[in-house]
């Protein structure tokens, strides 16, 4: 699905123009842009918890040229889903 499928199943499901369900959704990902670089955690207690982590740096080989490489540690979004998405995923 698309964000412009998206945004317009919301549009049609509470009965508003898709313009402000694509508003809402614009909303809706900034903040929880913002609150993932402050580094807070997001939970939705129906959809399931978003957050940042550390994942380490570590030394692996490339298997074409057989070069060590050195990859550094970098943030990244882990989202957990809640038991009741998954529930509703594997009825």
């Amino acid at each position: 699905m698309t964000k412009k499928e998206f945004t317009k199943a919301i549009a049609e499901r509470l009965e508003v123009p898709v313009r402000v369900a694509d508003e809402f959704f614009d909303a809706f990902v900034f903040v929880l842009k913002e609150e993932l670089i402050a580094e807070n955690k997001v939970q939705l207690s129906t959809l399931g918890i978003f957050e940042t982590r550390i994942r380490r740096g570590r030394e692996t080989i490339n298997p074409f040229t057989m070069e060590e490489l050195s990859v550094p540690e970098k943030r990244i979004v882990k989202f957990t889903p809640s038991k009741y998405l998954k529930e509703l995923v594997n009825f």
